[in-house]
């Protein structure tokens, strides 16, 4: 389980802290984060394992978070 330390919702991602670093999860990742208003991207309510937006019915596990890289080295693609 990852302990969470705080949650930082922006205008196009969510970030999360925790004790082992920083998480990054774009909303262009789900077509619900990404077609919520910044309101309703703020009515998440937290368990130990992840975030849900009841209003939406959208859920993140923190263990689908991607720690420690930059923004842009988020997305790797494998040669087939």
């Amino acid at each position: 389980m990852i302990a969470v330390k705080n949650i930082e919702i922006g205008a196009e991602d969510i970030i999360l802290h925790t004790e082992k670093g920083n998480g990054h999860y774009p909303f262009s990742h789900s077509l619900r984060l990404k077609n919520a208003t910044p309101e309703q991207r703020g009515q998440y309510s937290l368990s130990p394992f992840g975030i849900h937006w009841k209003e939406f019915d959208e859920d993140l596990c923190f263990d689908g978070f991607i720690f420690n890289q930059p923004i842009n080295d988020k997305i790797r693609l494998s040669p087939i």
